[in-house]
């Protein structure tokens, strides 16, 4: 297929009733030729009729201030289309904007005659998002596209907004003829257009080619976008991306300017390849039911785009519908068959070509072996894992008479590892054994490999397992009954005890290892208000006795009785002498100067608890209620650091440690103030209280003195609070306990609300002899505006106009401007500009005068 052009792009005719429409308020829709002729033809008029210059700063909207002191503002406007016509039915959302983010505030649906109205809106900077319908494209505030570039504005309290209007577009189009591969114009082809939306890249719309082969897509979105198109069922054609492009990854995804009309998005579709060969093996008899798989091998042209096929009874495949591209192909023989895939190389396939990939496939090697355990019992069911020294393993399971193989393997170099641990359990009857790898290795670190040839079989690859050894026994209290507790199994190593593992134990006190190899080893018992001990009663690991395992043994009967030690009890109450169930009671033992936290206990429904098990020593005790009551530590002391001791020896009951818990106050957080100390403005308090049934009240002051009436929640400043800080002073009250007051940071003094403002710039170039504008920037609507030049900061004499003729004083200086904007009932506020570049001379003797004028744009 031939290269095609760039597509043609049809701008729209220029509009000069748009100036018109702009000067009468309305905001028509723009295009770049259309803002050319309406910069021309405002210039015109500015000119001719001695009309004020129009600057392009956002359409005004309609301003007025509602009576009655209201703190909220509103929104409207009117939808139309192109021509006018009022669109109804259609959503507004009014977006709130924080810096480049918008989240939505509210919404209206337009009426019959495309007016919509949002009341009770907070002051705030917002902008507004049009939806559009079937017929129209959407658009933000002021005619622009996107979120990206949306433009936004001010409401103040009580203020209304009016004429925040819209005309919504047809949007713009896509259109293009699909041909089959002669050139023939193709009905009923599928075409999908794909583009941004939401963020995403995706499918947007699709339609079908007509009877000669057009097709067009409106009311499209500017953006980025692709053209896919799918040839009719049973043409033998495939489908293709414009422009040329097999796979999406490669198409040429191209630009689509706001109400643009696109043409010439032409496809001609390919006819569609076939790859067909024979699989053999390596005597040259066919292979049936051989699994074939070709797939894209070029990430440009869309790796993992795979087709799949198998073998007749001849050892025939046929793929079709096949795009141009480079394959590769796999075949895999089925699992009863003793050969070995294959992979091919890479190769091409031209469009509509019919490629022959035929395939030889060669023997694999197998592994065969028997899995044994004590006096040469067959293992069934025991997981031997093949492993190779550079792939993926593989894992069979060992049938009734021990027996187990490998096949369908390559050359290479391999080892086995033999597990007879089907089950996961630990037995303790003799019939567990330990895993090992080839050779009786008993670690991975020192497994060994061996090589396989092509077509090897190996047989008598067998393992017998090493039985493992058991360990079990009872712990026991010293009343006789089983106790459920811990034990520690330590390894004897040069006459170290060396930690192995620990046991299960059940609740009758009964415990066992598994999985014990041949050695010398210890044990260590611990459980719950029990003294520990290590085996043959010892108090410690280098006491402890020891005793011998050997290959295979079942070591019973190692038993122990555990002592409860000492103890500490008593009973937690309430003020009121209530019994306090569920205190947690912490027990600390003493360790240097101050306490090591060894265990705790919870209360029961009586408000009792007791520890025992504790060994001779000092101890102390902290309740912690965590909910309505007050901490402690014993004797009725707030901290650690004034804790009594209790002393304790041996086997010594400590009782009597009761407590007495008092109703915690009610929990508040610190409050805080959000919102500016502005007259007319709200501020708000902020806190919290962790009691689930506390009410908070609040109070305000102003310089530390109440505010007549001001008990809510929010506040809205006075012309009375001017110069003053505010506080607000904030109280948690809760049935049964005591409230509690916290007052806030004071703000900063109460002054009257700054004049919305922004940073100003200067037009002009920094030469001696031209003139500088300052640009205000946006400021709230009514503010009066001065201006200040600085040269290097200093004040330039007479320069106090929005205007200053640069002279020779000014040489080498960099320009500023300072604009201050005074506006009744607001404070005053000054914003400076950037500085120009150093203004320089230059010379213009002998250089002809000439006339360089810039259109003003007209805002739509």
């Amino acid at each position: 297929m031939a290269p095609r052009s760039t597509p043609l792009r049809d701008a729209g005719p220029s509009d000069p009733i748009a100036l018109e429409t702009r000067l009468t308020g309305r905001a028509p829709r723009r295009s770049p030729a259309r803002t050319l002729a309406r910069t021309a033809l405002a210039a015109l008029l500015v000119a001719v009729l001695g009309l004020p210059a129009l600057h392009p700063a956002a359409a005004e909207p309609m301003t007025s201030v509602a009576a009655g002191g209201s703190t909220t503002g509103s929104v409207s406007g009117v939808v139309t289309d192109g021509d006018g016509a009022p669109l109804a039915d259609l959503l507004v959302y009014l977006m709130g904007a924080d810096g480049a983010s918008f989240s939505y505030t509210s919404s209206d649906n337009t009426g019959t005659d495309g007016s919509y109205r949002i009341d009770d809106v907070a002051p705030g900077t917002y902008s507004i998002q049009f939806f559009g319908d079937s017929a129209h494209v959407g658009e933000w505030w002021d005619d622009r596209v996107g979120r990206s570039d949306a433009q936004t504005f001010e409401i103040g309290a009580g203020e209304h907004l009016g004429s925040m209007d819209a005309a919504l577009s047809e949007g713009a189009s896509i259109s293009g003829i699909v041909t089959d591969p002669d050139g023939a114009r193709l009905p009923d082809a599928t075409v999908r257009v794909y583009g941004m939306r939401s963020g995403t890249w995706g499918w947007l719309k699709s339609t079908t080619t007509d009877a000669s082969g057009a097709y067009r897509f409106g009311v499209l979105g500017a953006g980025i976008h692709a053209v896919h198109v799918l040839p009719p069922a049973g043409t033998g054609m495939v489908d293709e991306w414009w422009d040329d492009s097999a796979f999406e990854r490669t198409s040429t995804r191209f630009e689509v300017a706001r109400d643009e009309v696109v043409s010439g998005i032409d496809v001609e579709l390919p006819r569609a390849a076939t790859i067909t060969g024979v699989v053999s093996g390596a005597d040259g008899a066919p292979l049936h039911d051989v699994s074939v798989r070709a797939w894209t091998t070029s990430t440009a042209q869309g790796d993992g785009v795979a087709h799949y096929a198998r073998t007749d009874e001849h050892g025939v495949y046929v793929m079709e519908g096949l795009k141009a591209a480079r394959y590769q192909m796999r075949f895999t023989p089925p699992a009863t068959s003793e050969h070995l895939p294959e992979e091919s190389g890479e190769f091409a396939v031209a469009a509509g070509a019919v490629v022959r990939q035929n395939a030889s496939l060669v023997a694999g090697a197998s592994i065969a072996g028997r899995v044994t355990g004590r006096e040469g019992t067959p293992l069934a069911s025991a997981r031997v894992t093949l492993t190779p020294a550079n792939g993926p393993s593989e894992t069979v399971s060992t049938a009734a008479d021990g027996t187990y193989r490998f096949a369908q393997l390559p050359a290479g170099s391999y080892t086995l590892h033999f597990d007879n641990a089907a089950t996961g359990l630990m037995l303790f009857d003799g019939s567990d054994y330990f895993a090992e790898w080839w050779r009786d290795a008993p670690e991975r670190d020192q497994r060994t490999f061996f090589d396989l040839a092509t077509g090897q079989h190996l047989t008598g690859m067998d393992a017998e397992l090493t039985p493992e050894s058991n360990i079990t026994g009872t712990i026991t209290s010293d009343d006789g009954g089983g106790l459920p507790g811990h034990v520690s199994l330590y390894e004897i190593r040069d006459g170290e005890p060396h930690y192995v593992k620990y046991a299960y134990v059940d609740t009758d006190g009964r415990y066992g290892f598994g999985d014990v190899r041949a050695g010398t080893y210890t044990l260590e018992f611990t459980a719950a208000d029990h003294l520990p001990v290590w085996w043959g009663d010892r108090s410690d690991a280098t006491s402890a006795e020891t005793f011998e395992v050997g290959t295979g043994e079942i070591v019973g009967e190692m038993d122990v009785q555990l002592s409860r030690g000492g103890s500490i009890a008593g009973t937690v109450t309430a003020t009121d002498g209530a019994p306090l169930p569920s205190v947690i009671v912490n027990i600390y033992t003493a360790e240097g100067d101050g306490w090591k936290y060894l265990t705790n206990q919870l209360t029961d429904a009586s408000g009792r608890y007791s520890r025992s098990g504790l060994l001779e020593g000092t101890y102390t005790v902290e309740f912690a209620k965590p909910s309505n009551y007050q901490s402690e530590w014993w004797n009725d002391h707030p901290s650690a650091d004034a804790a009594e001791p209790i002393v304790l020896r041996a086997g010594e009951a400590a009782t009597g440690i009761d407590a007495t818990l008092g109703v915690a106050p009610t929990t508040l957080s610190s409050p805080t103030i959000t919102g500016h100390p502005w007259i007319g403005h709200p501020v708000a308090a902020s806190a919290s209280s962790g009691t689930s049934s506390a009410t908070l009240s609040y109070e305000w002051l102003a310089d530390g003195d109440p505010i007549a009436g001001a008990t809510q929640k929010i506040l809205a400043l006075e012309a009375a609070q001017s110069g003053k800080r505010i506080t607000v002073r904030v109280t948690a009250s809760s049935p049964g306990r005591p409230s509690t007051t916290k007052v806030s940071a004071a703000t900063a003094p109460v002054i009257a609300p700054p004049v919305s403002s922004s940073t100003p710039t200067i037009v002009g170039s920094a030469v001696i002899g031209s003139t500088l504008t300052a640009a205000p920037g946006t400021w709230s609507s009514g503010t009066t505006l001065t201006y200040r030049w600085f040269a290097n900061g200093m004040p330039v004499g007479g320069g106090t106009t929005s205007t200053l003729v640069l002279g020779s004083a000014q040489a080498g200086t960099r320009i500023t401007v300072r604009v201050t904007g005074v506006k009744s009932g607001h404070t005053t506020v000054s914003r400076t500009s950037a500085p120009t570049a150093e203004v320089v001379r230059v010379d213009v003797s002998g250089l002809s005068p000439t006339h360089s004028t810039e259109p003003n744009p007209v805002r739509g």
